[in-house]
């Protein structure tokens, strides 16, 4: 929904917001959103700057104080707390993943899918409250920290292999044992329609060998 970004950022013009907004990014849609760009007079506040290197991201978040995902769903949305964690204020809606990392007003906020209006009053307000903003930052930064570091998110595929091996551990001691002694075994309820059907394939194509 980059037009609602787009919207967001007429909105803040209408209010009187200096800002600046910056897509990274590029794709078929390029040339229709600078077109977009250029009918709503944003040319000033919006820039479009293309593809970008991944060390150039990290300067442009950086040098920026909000971060928005206003898309309809996202699986989780990396980019929130990429920027999260350089101190960007996330703005993000409510059916994104990234969700999850937000406490609304703490260190980030959440909105519906295409309250444009509510996005722009959000971004007016931190703008209008700098304490605020530096304290949202920081606990953006604090989160990422404490609850998204990459140590952290090694304990946890850690302990959900470890869960995993202890369910093969339980599991496998009452699991028949693998050897295939007659048709009859095919027929058991725990194994599968597909297994059991190649199995049998197997059998009767091989006719007299097996026999």
């Amino acid at each position: 929904r980059i037009s609602d970004i787009l919207a967001v950022a007429h909105r803040l013009r209408e209010l009187g917001v200096k800002f600046r907004l910056t897509l990274a990014g590029d794709g078929p849609l390029r040339h229709e959103m600078q077109k977009q760009v250029d009918h709503l007079q944003l040319t000033d506040n919006v820039k479009l700057v293309g593809f970008v290197s991944s060390a150039e991201i990290v300067q442009l978040m950086e040098a920026s104080h909000v971060n928005l995902l206003l898309s309809e769903a996202e699986g989780f949305g990396l980019s929130v707390l990429e920027g999260m964690n350089r101190g960007c204020v996330p703005i993000v809606t409510e059916t994104c993943g990234c969700r999850d990392a937000i406490l609304d007003g703490v260190n980030g906020f959440v909105v519906r899918v295409g309250d444009v209006e509510s996005v722009a009053s959000l971004v007016r307000q931190v703008d209008q409250d700098r304490a605020a903003l530096a304290s949202m930052s920081e606990d953006a930064r604090r989160t990422v920290k404490e609850s998204f570091s990459s140590e952290k998110e090694l304990a946890r595929h850690l302990e959900i292999l470890h869960l995993a091996q202890e369910h093969h551990q339980r599991t496998a001691a009452q699991t028949l044992e693998w050897k295939y002694k007659s048709l009859g075994l095919l027929n058991q309820r725990w194994v599968p329609n597909r297994l059991a059907f190649s199995l049998r394939r197997r059998k009767y194509s091989s006719g007299a060998a097996a026999e």
